[in-house]
């Protein structure tokens, strides 16, 4: 791929997976991903070495996204570094395929079953919830490549926790309760829709994917998320207390 090619290759596999989930044609995102993976394959490896590995520590809250802060939050709630394997931030893009800027996971849990990806969103748009799965989507077909060829993403990842031998994945998308309502237009997947994603997520190792909203509304969370003394109990509390709206 030619770097002229490959400057906004990423954003451009973005807007085709958004493209297709809109339209639920279920058989198009597989293609566009399917195409993802073979050209991450093919690349010249990352100059980073942080993908896939854990961050030290958080960026300032002034410079963090609500959805990373949160992700923070949670995992600091849980015990950060702690064997249960909650992470947060978690980089998998940097440097690859011309995305500078950098992608990253929300939250991930690691345990004795597998993987666990999270995506939060806190903005109260049915575009936001269509990002947050093409952001899950795109993070699984990076992971399932860096599994397949480490090198590829940077040459220290081989050290990172999740070298693990093709574990079943599991996703879970949160949302504020005025965000992720059922009965949005953008939420009323059918039971052909629902066996459509499930054939999707087959190949990608995908064991479930679930909705789910906190308790609070989306204006509450921003407000809470923009305090500097915003903590992990309180992080953690929000999200054990998180209801399930939808299973596929």
């Amino acid at each position: 791929m030619r770097g002229e090619e490959k400057s906004n290759y990423l954003p451009v596999i973005d807007k085709q997976v958004i493209g297709a989930l809109k339209e639920a044609s279920w058989d198009q995102v597989g293609v566009v991903l399917g195409e993802l993976r073979q050209t991450v394959l093919d690349a010249e490896p990352s100059k980073a070495d942080q993908n896939w590995n854990a961050p030290a520590k958080p960026l300032p809250l002034s410079a963090t996204q609500p959805e990373k802060r949160l992700g923070w939050a949670v995992a600091e709630g849980y015990g950060l570094g702690d064997p249960g394997g909650w992470l947060a931030d978690v980089p998998t893009a940097a440097g690859l395929l011309g995305d500078k800027l950098g992608r990253s996971l929300d939250l991930l849990r690691l345990d004795g079953e597998g993987v666990s990806f999270f995506a939060f969103k806190v903005n109260p748009s049915e575009e936001d919830i269509f990002k947050a799965l093409r952001d899950l989507l795109v993070n699984t077909v990076l992971y399932r490549a860096f599994l397949q060829a480490p090198r590829q993403f940077g040459y220290n990842t081989e050290r990172s926790p999740l070298a693990l031998d093709e574990p079943l994945l599991r996703w879970e998308l949160v949302a504020p309760k005025d965000m992720l309502n059922p009965r949005k237009s953008a939420m009323r997947w059918g039971e052909r829709d629902t066996e459509a994603m499930q054939r999707l997520m087959k190949p990608l190792g995908v064991a479930s994917f679930s909705l789910s909203r906190f308790q609070s509304e989306a204006e509450a969370l921003q407000a809470n998320l923009s305090k500097d003394n915003f903590s992990g109990a309180r992080g953690r509390q929000w999200f054990e207390n998180r209801v399930t709206v939808r299973i596929a």
